[in-house]
């Protein structure tokens, strides 16, 4: 019933049923959480949060559909090979970051070490480099302004990733996208509509099988961030110790971080007696998969604003090639928290009674057997980023050719290739979504932040794999 959807941003699953059912098991979990909060005196009824569930339920449809069918028009006015230049998308260099300007009416700016990361990573067709960067990173800019003022982990700090990385291996990570991916490190895609021209792996957890699947190949070591949804959280655990409990010759190791949001209502102060609800078998004493457990308070963890707790579930051949050594379990724990850090002028002890100034030898991370192939990129499938250009623009994407152009490679330029903006062809649109004005004018920032243009061109409206 999760499978096909309208919308990557908006929830906008095609079984209506499902969606329902989904927004009303959120506005009665949100309502639970509220009964301990004593700012609210008057809580709703189930029967109200049901039909408020219901309602948003036919908004989020009616407003996907919208987006979709505006979509489909613009599809149709975009040649079929386009290419960065047909569509006016240009970039330069401009004070260590690189700008990516789409026809002179919206632009990015990200550090040109991040735009290096993501053209290493690229796997679509070069002509289209910069509006896939440009599309991933709009994308990644709509998840931090949800996340903002919330809950919500969108991204694990990178001394955190750092850790985890020399100490116990880790080079696949979860629950991310191609902007905030750490390093060379693998990654199940967030959205994976715009991650896969960047390497991203299907998302992790899903029913049929997702990411992990280079895991059960080869074994590895994983960090798993698990969405704030209890059902989805419980999901992404569950997957996780069926491997670890069937898997007995290939290494595997999960270093997991959950926030309050995962849990059904969660205490204060998580602990391990919270991990019932999210599977039994966590509880087991006999269940020998977890190596570690540590949970922090609210505002005394660097990850999320919320009390949270961190989980290490290995397998027996995990535990030997990547060896939760105290010297290791310690510095994770260090950068995790707020408060274990330098007191009084001295290294502060940890619970294992190791200094600041402790050195590991860092874990041998994985390569898989079956190097994993992120994306089948064809001129037929092309990946699209924002395709959608308004005539006229002005060129503000012309610099210096620079180390971007280092990276980009030797590209026709485009006072080569003719300058193709396709004037007028959002002229006769109903823009009446995005704009109010009489000359019917696209707001290119509503666009971008919608998620329009996320797919491959082929003319098809919806039917897209969520995750």
């Amino acid at each position: 019933g999760s499978e096909t959807f309208l919308d990557p941003v908006i929830p906008s699953w095609e079984d209506e049923e499902y969606l329902r059912a989904f927004l009303q098991r959120q506005f009665i979990s949100e309502n639970r959480r509220s009964l301990e909060d004593t700012r609210y005196n008057n809580v709703p009824s189930i029967e109200v949060l049901r039909e408020a569930g219901a309602a948003m339920s036919e908004l989020c449809t009616s407003l996907a559909y919208e987006v979709t069918q505006f979509r489909y028009k613009c599809e149709q006015q975009v040649p079929q090979h386009w290419s960065d230049a047909d569509i006016n998308v240009t970039a330069m260099e401009e004070n260590g970051n690189v700008v990516i300007d789409w026809s002179g009416t919206s632009r990015v700016s990200i550090p040109f070490s991040t735009f290096a990361s993501m053209s290493k990573r690229y796997v679509g067709e070069q002509n289209r480099l910069m509006s896939s960067v440009f599309s991933a990173v709009r994308r990644h800019e709509i998840i931090n302004a949800i996340a903002d003022q919330t809950n919500l982990i969108c991204r694990v700090p990178l001394q955190i990733l750092d850790c985890l990385s020399k100490g116990l291996g880790a080079n696949l990570e979860t629950w991310t996208d191609a902007v905030s991916v750490f390093e060379s490190n693998f990654f199940c895609a967030m959205f994976p509509d715009v991650d896969a021209a960047f390497g991203g792996l299907v998302p992790f957890g899903k029913e049929n099988g997702g990411g992990e699947v280079i895991l059960n190949r080869a074994g590895g070591s994983a960090v798993v961030v698990t969405p704030p949804e209890n059902a989805t959280s419980s999901q992404y655990i569950r997957t996780m110790i069926d491997m670890v409990e069937t898997s007995k010759n290939v290494p595997l190791s999960f270093s997991v971080i959950l926030c309050s949001d995962c849990f059904v209502n969660p205490n204060t102060s998580l602990s391990a007696d919270d991990l019932m609800s999210l599977d039994p078998r966590l509880c087991n004493e006999q269940n020998g998969f977890i190596s570690y457990v540590e949970s922090f308070p609210a505002g005394s963890s660097s990850v999320s604003n919320s009390s949270s707790i961190f989980i290490l579930m290995q397998n027996e051949p995990g535990k030997i090639h990547f060896p939760p050594h105290p010297t290791v379990l310690d510095s994770i724990r260090r950068a995790m928290r707020f408060d274990a850090g330098i007191r009084d002028g001295s290294p502060m002890m940890s619970n294992f009674g190791i200094t600041n100034d402790a050195h590991f030898d860092p874990a041998p991370s994985f390569t898989p057997v079956h190097q994993p192939q992120y994306a089948n990129v064809s001129l037929d499938n092309p990946f699209a980023s924002n395709p959608f250009a308004i005539g006229g623009g002005t060129n503000r994407g012309r610099g210096h050719r620079g180390r971007l152009f280092e990276l980009v490679g030797e590209e026709e330029t485009e006072e080569d290739q003719g300058m193709s903006i396709l004037p007028g062809m959002l002229n006769n649109f109903d823009m009446s979504m995005f704009s109010t004005n009489t000359q019917d004018d696209v707001d290119i920032e509503a666009i971008s932040l919608m998620g329009i243009g996320g797919h491959a061109l082929n003319g098809n409206m919806g039917n897209h794999n969520n995750s």
